[in-house]
This record gives C-alpha cells, sequence and structure tokens, in this order.
C-alpha cells in the first residue's frame, strides 16, 4: 500500500554517486523513509512508500543518473523478501544496483571479471561475488537456486548471454544498459524455467 506525502526530505548524495547512496539511506531510516540514488541532490517525498513482503521501497524519487535505472530495475523485479538478486557488472550503474538490492533486504550476489571490484562490492553490500573469470556465474548462481532477478548493467552481449541460465524459476534478466551486440539466448529454457528478459531504461522517475 501507498501513503500520502507527509514532508519532503532533500539529500545530498556527496563525495560520489556511490559514496553518498549508504548516508543517504541511513538519513532517510532516520526519518522513517528509504532512500538510494545517483549523485547529485534528490527530493523524497516521504510518506510515498511502498510497503513489499515487509520491505520499505521507495516510490517516487527523480534521479539525474542511470541510478534510477538501477533502481526502478530493482522495484519492478519480480524478486520478493529474502530472495536472491545478482548484478553483473559493477561499474558506475552495477554498484548502484548493488547497493539497492542490499539495502532493500535482497541475497545480493555481484558479479564481474577479475578481483578488481570485488572489495568494493563488499563495501557495497554485496552478500557473494563471482569472479567470471574463474567460474561460470550462470552454474554459481544456480548452485544457491537460481537467481530470482538479475540485473545486467555491462553492456556487454557475452557476459549478459553467461548469466540467463542463472535465473531461477520464474526468474527475470533485467538489462539496464543496451548490449553491445545482438545476445543469444536459449528461449527453450526461459520457457521452461518461466523466465524472461526485460530491458528497463535510465533516468525515469519511479
Amino acid at each position: 500500500s501507498t501513503h500520502p506525502p507527509t514532508r519532503e526530505a532533500v539529500f545530498d548524495g556527496g563525495g560520489g554517486a556511490g559514496a553518498g547512496l549508504g548516508a543517504a539511506v541511513e538519513k532517510a531510516r532516520m526519518l522513517g523513509g528509504r532512500f538510494g540514488g545517483g549523485g547529485g541532490q534528490a527530493s523524497v517525498p516521504l510518506g510515498l512508500l511502498e510497503r513489499r513482503n515487509g520491505l520499505g521501497l521507495l516510490v517516487r524519487v527523480r534521479f539525474g543518473t542511470g541510478g534510477g535505472a538501477a533502481v526502478n530495475a530493482v522495484r519492478h523485479s519480480p524478486a520478493g523478501a529474502g530472495d536472491t538478486v545478482a548484478v553483473q557488472g559493477i561499474g558506475g550503474v552495477g554498484h548502484l544496483a548493488v547497493q539497492t538490492a542490499a539495502h532493500a533486504g535482497f541475497e545480493t550476489v555481484a558479479l564481474s571479471r577479475g578481483t578488481g571490484k570485488r572489495e568494493a562490492a563488499f563495501e557495497f553490500g554485496a552478500d557473494h561475488y563471482v569472479d567470471t573469470t574463474e567460474a561460470d556465474p550462470a552454474s554459481r548462481l544456480q548452485e544457491r537456486g537460481g537467481a530470482d532477478a538479475i540485473l545486467g548493467t555491462a553492456p556487454s552481449r557475452s557476459a549478459i548471454a553467461a548469466v540467463v541460465d542463472g535465473l531461477a524459476p520464474n526468474g527475470q534478466l533485467l538489462l539496464v544498459a543496451p548490449p553491445d551486440g545482438p545476445v543469444p539466448v536459449d528461449v527453450g529454457r526461459l520457457v521452461a524455467g518461466r523466465a524472461s528478459v526485460r530491458g528497463w531504461s535510465s533516468g525515469t522517475p519511479v
């Protein structure tokens, strides 16, 4: 359910998009709300909160960066309380997706090439990290029962194709960045698992 707005707070991300999110969330919590977003300032109608499976998720806030895509994709994913959300690519949008999923209470898995982003991923709130150069990301996700939602944030067709089979039954792959070419997808596996692939554009208000 939603509630009418009672007051509005303005949070300054400060120190860059990633650095500001955790502090902004804590400020919002102190005032009874939740907040996640990109750099700069965002006005948050604190009364406009959605209660979904016991989690307080933001309903309306405007973002000036790709952070809007990350927050919107998490919010509109099929994942519920305690479900697994994986983030493919820990870059400018990916780290915001990790933080949003972690603060929303999902079991968050960061997927990235090499170990260079490992420490940052855990600082952003990831519960697990998979180096996709050393392990098959789909297999690792299936070891955990599959991902209820996977956010594809890196525009690499090979990286996106590598995670599709990691979806859980009824899972959804949400792409927030156009890939660099056609992505091969085994439609038969999607049908068998009632899974789907969906696009989500950047820069729209929640």
